[in-house]
């Protein structure tokens, strides 16, 4: 039993080679053929429902080690989509922040209000104020 708490308690980085563990023991006696139905049984209900798919049904513990896999692969692919889209979004920002000063320390070179720059680059009045202390 204690594999089966183990996966229970595993994060997601873990709980493939938990699982394998898990399988190996469940495989490796005739007396526990009843755990491993249960567990397939468990696994085809959770499938199921996260795949609102009535039809699934898990045969083996081989069938669960290769959904675990693909199901791994793709909480990877998310999660490198969800940071590139983050590193993307925080790329543009700072892009469109240093436009905005570039054209902020334009606009000071040439001389223009300071308010009057700080409403054209939407940047505060202090950060046009420290851009002229740089010049």
């Amino acid at each position: 039993m204690a594999p089966i708490f183990a996966l229970e308690q595993a994060d997601q980085k873990n709980l493939y080679t938990t699982f394998l563990l898990l399988k190996r023991v469940l495989e490796s006696s005739p007396e526990f053929a009843d755990i491993a139905q249960a567990f397939i049984a468990y696994v085809t209900a959770v499938t199921r429902a996260e795949e609102r798919d009535p039809s699934i049904k898990v045969k083996s513990l081989d069938e669960v080690e290769i959904m675990l896999s693909k199901k791994i692969d793709n909480w990877i692919a998310e999660g490198e989509a969800r940071g590139e889209a983050r590193g993307e979004a925080k790329g543009k920002e700072k892009g469109r922040k240093e436009a905005q000063q570039a054209i902020a320390l334009a606009l000071i070179q040439k001389g223009l209000d300071k308010m009057l720059i700080a409403e054209a680059t939407e940047l505060p009045i202090e950060e046009i104020e420290a851009l002229t202390k740089d010049i």
